[in-house]
């Protein structure tokens, strides 16, 4: 699938962004690795795949697993065309999950940053940032959800900036980075979606919550 022409005069885009799902770290005070949070039929890691594989303009998921990766391996199937990533050194954080990640990203690819943790991201909103990357203005090389003056996740990142992130300590010092704040391209959105994340048993159960009231399970 070829995306649409952007702003600016650039050439045609790549086929396919690449999602890069970002499952290694660990549980911390749940009882269950984060990628098999269960959430309605699935799981954290099982809805986060099936998000990308729904979206326009996304290719299969690069998995990042790193804590209890025999477990999830064990307890999952990916689909596919899923390439799962083991990352040995996840304990030094998560910059060397996405390090493991683009190491299987084709160098003229953008890739997506999805954190397995993020439940509630539903396929229209990555349409919406593929929209936004396809029509980005020159210079414009990273695409965040934003609301109410707060920016999100999943983040959407043109394949020239991949070089920084194996320089950076996190990725958030790539993303927001202060000299270069005119490479950030906000798309406004209305979900607290981009923000919602699990990481203790209560978070998790609110997580479950809003996604019962309001989302597809």
């Amino acid at each position: 699938m070829k995306s649409q022409g952007r702003k600016g005069g650039h050439g045609p885009e790549e086929d396919r962004i690449v999602p890069i799902i970002l499952a290694a770290g660990p549980r911390g005070s749940l009882p269950f690795p984060k990628a098999l949070a269960p959430f309605g039929r699935g799981t954290a890691l099982e809805r986060a795949v099936r998000c990308c594989s729904e979206a326009r303009g996304f290719g299969p998921a690069v998995v990042v697993l790193g804590s209890e990766t025999d477990r999830i391996l064990a307890e999952w199937k990916p689909p596919k065309g899923t390439i799962v990533v083991r990352n040995v050194d996840w304990q030094e954080g998560q910059i060397t999950s996405l390090r493991a990640g683009l190491r299987r990203v084709p160098r003229n690819a953008a890739f997506l940053l999805y954190p397995v943790d993020y439940p509630l991201l539903f396929p229209g909103l990555l349409a919406r940032l593929w929209w936004a990357y396809s029509h980005r203005a020159p210079g414009e090389g990273i695409v965040v959800p934003a609301m109410n003056g707060r920016d999100g996740h999943p983040i959407l990142v043109a394949p020239e900036l991949r070089r920084e992130f194996a320089r950076a300590e996190k990725a958030r010092d790539v993303v927001h980075r202060p000299d270069r704040p005119q490479r950030l391209l906000r798309v406004r959105v209305r979900d607290t979606a981009i923000f919602r994340d699990f990481d203790s048993p209560s978070t998790y159960r609110l997580c479950v919550r809003l996604l019962s009231g309001h989302y597809r399970a």
